[in-house]
């Protein structure tokens, strides 16, 4: 007789964190404790863009027509706005499952609702064939391969070894060589390899995917959606405990929930399907509508769906309703969605047996689970972040109260002086666009110009001065006033002499005749401008 033992964090919650109700011991326990769920992100190695890729290859010839024939043609016709990125999305309702015996169904509980994830729900939402394999054949992770089994993969790739699936996409998009039935088996095999059973990242080829689509009727006729569901359900649950490797599947799944990152292989996006279809809450957080079809689009939108608020805001909708189990359908072969290395689970028969009864469930039903996250109360969330909105307003009202009397009198004093400041440039600005009078025209037009030889440097303004101290003036009949070249007036120049005082005193009257006047003298003033710097280069030539 073996004991359980006890992951570490594990806690097993009491009456107290669970009103209404003691715990079922008939249910299975929590993966991690209710509302006691870690917020991550998973790396999806699947991706839906082959589709588009695909699609626009194989536009309007034969070859689409076939495979939108095929299985895989349920695929084009899925919903775009559901076939976001399901990072998010999946990762909340791994969080959330229950940990059973059961090697293939992942069993979700949202908001105390159970939701069942097994390959018939996965053949339902894809449209994929789930029925038996063929006699002999086994899913294998790993295969090991020989020399010779890479013929056809020579032929088919130009013995290109290293080849990848955005490297198959470039070759059947450039290459107008190809034939058309290489390149129809080049994109069943990016469909495949790049969308269903993506196992790497980036995708690569499969070798065993690659014998098989030399015969494309024996392609077709295989049952992809077990075999894609095999390799999605590998990701999604608990492994299987192997004593000295693999002690505590719980505890080491709940770790890579508990990581930045964790990869998933497969198609993991069917479990995001099968929440849409049974949580309305869901879907109606996403808005949108199912018109546009992947076959329909250029190229699928940028956004990433629901985020963790939309799904929190879901799970605790007052009217959240779950459909636990989907229906397998009519015309379904024997052994359709059913695994004959499935475990018998005791709990998830009682468990089934209450959801086929109408049983209503609660959040209070659910037992254990990993307890080290904190806990997650609604409410008490919705109104924190009511105050954080409230209190953003509030920073641009502040009351003088929050001040003392000195700091709130010096504030008043600069507010009021900024108030004059404001005041008199709008006067200003209004000033000049009634006039057009710029500040350098002002300068002209005040009365009190003085004009200054522009001096190429310093060492020629020294030789100049000292000329004019042994020589008489050249301008001396002019007058006292000194040329300033247009360029050299302009408001902060450091050159202006002293009489520029006066000038920026007559700029801050506010006076509209006095700024008239100066307008009217601005020409005559210019054509004294000539007259004296065209004697001062005469002068200058003698």
């Amino acid at each position: 007789m073996t004991t359980r033992r006890r992951r570490p964090g594990k806690e097993h919650v009491g009456e107290e964190d669970k009103p209404g109700g003691r715990p079922d011991e008939r249910l299975p326990e929590r993966l991690f404790a209710t509302d006691r769920y870690p917020s991550r992100r998973l790396n999806v190695y699947s991706s839906l863009n082959f589709l588009v890729a695909v699609k626009d290859v194989l536009r309007g010839t034969p070859e689409m027509d076939r495979i939108m024939g095929s299985c895989f043609g349920k695929l084009f016709e899925l919903p775009v706005h559901r076939c976001s990125y399901p990072s998010v999305m999946i990762h909340t309702l791994l969080a959330r499952q229950l940990v059973t015996k059961k090697r293939y169904e992942a069993w979700p509980v949202f908001g105390g609702n159970p939701l069942r994830f097994p390959m018939v729900e996965f053949g339902r939402v894809t449209g994929l064939p789930c029925g038996e394999f063929e006699e002999g054949y086994v899913v294998e992770m790993k295969p090991k391969y020989k020399e010779e089994d890479y013929a056809y993969w020579d032929k088919l790739f130009d013995s290109r070894r290293d080849i990848m699936i955005p490297d198959v996409v470039q070759m059947v998009t450039e290459d107008l060589t190809i034939s058309r039935s290489r390149r129809l088996k080049l994109c069943l095999i990016i469909i495949v390899d790049g969308v269903l059973i993506a196992s790497t990242h980036p995708a690569r080829p499969t070798l065993k995917h690659v014998k098989r689509v030399e015969n494309l009727k024996n392609f077709l006729a295989f049952q992809w959606g077990r075999e894609s569901f095999y390799w999605t359900a590998t990701d999604m649950i608990p492994p299987k405990r192997v004593m000295g490797v693999c002690d505590d599947p719980p505890g080491e799944f709940c770790t890579k929930l508990r990581q930045k990152t964790k990869k998933m292989t497969g198609l993991p996006l069917a479990l995001q399907l099968v929440a849409y279809e049974c949580i309305p809450q869901l879907l109606a957080r996403l808005g949108g509508n199912d018109d546009l079809k992947i076959i329909d689009c250029e190229s699928l939108p940028q956004h990433t769906g629901l985020n963790l608020v939309d799904v929190l805001e879901a799970e605790h909708h007052s009217e959240l309703t779950v459909q636990p189990m989907m229906e397998i359908g009519p015309n379904k072969p024997d052994g359709w969605g059913e695994l004959d290395d499935e475990i018998h689970d005791r709990r998830m028969k009682n468990m089934v047996r209450l959801i086929e009864d109408g049983h209503n469930f609660t959040k209070s039903m659910w037992r254990g689970g990993d307890a080290a996250e904190d806990l997650y109360d609604h409410e008490k969330h919705k109104a924190a972040n009511k105050r954080k909105r409230q209190r953003r307003v509030s920073t641009y009202f502040r009351r003088p109260t929050l001040v003392d009397d000195d700091k709130y009198d010096e504030l008043v004093a600069r507010f009021d002086a900024l108030e004059k400041v404001v005041v008199w440039m709008n006067k200003r600005l209004g000033r000049r666009k009634r006039t057009g009078v710029t500040p350098r025209k002002e300068i002209f037009c005040s009365g009190g110009r003085v004009k200054e030889k522009k001096k190429n440097s310093a060492g020629a303004a020294e030789v100049e001065e000292q000329r004019d101290k042994t020589k008489s003036p050249i301008v001396k009949d002019v007058g006292e006033d000194v040329s300033v070249d247009v360029d050299d007036v302009g408001i902060g120049n450091e050159k202006l002499p002293a009489e520029s005082e006066d000038v920026e005193a007559e700029e801050e009257e506010d006076s509209e005749d006095s700024v008239g006047e100066d307008v009217e003298s601005e020409d005559d003033e210019e054509e004294e401008d000539g007259e004296f710097s065209g004697g001062e280069d005469v002068e200058a030539e003698d």
